[in-house]
């Protein structure tokens, strides 16, 4: 039990600056109860306008009923910061300082619009 938690504690020292982004992300989505979430949302429908089947979706899906959305969103985005971080450490060791952070950026907010794209077709069925 000791070595998990010696080992625990040196992953998060060696990954300080990533986690506390991560952690300074959840908590603004918290506070601002899943605001930013419209980043990825928006991009999300209009993929549904794009392919011509907003009617059945994005019609169902509007003001009140994209606030669950919204802030599973803006969660999922948070709590992504740090996989994508070390994916891109891993694969692509040779990005550093912006490229790295963009890259970073990038694969989280091209997630979070794909799992969007799944919550709008989901929660548009069961309306």
């Amino acid at each position: 039990m000791n070595e998990y938690f010696d080992a625990t504690i040196r992953w998060i020292a060696a990954n300080k600056v990533v986690v506390k982004w991560s952690a300074i992300a959840l908590l603004a989505s918290f506070i601002t109860m899943g605001l930013p979430g419209a980043l990825f949302y928006l991009p999300a429908s209009s993929f549904f306008w794009a392919l011509g089947i907003e009617a059945n979706t994005t019609d169902k899906v509007h003001g009140d009923n994209t606030w669950p959305m919204l802030i599973l969103a803006s969660f999922l985005a948070s709590l992504l910061i740090v996989p994508a971080h070390l994916l891109v450490k891993k694969h692509f060791a040779s990005l550093t300082g912006w490229k790295h952070t963009l890259s970073v950026i990038t694969i989280v907010w091209i997630t979070v619009v794909l799992v969007s794209i799944l919550m709008i077709y989901n929660y548009s069925q069961q309306s």
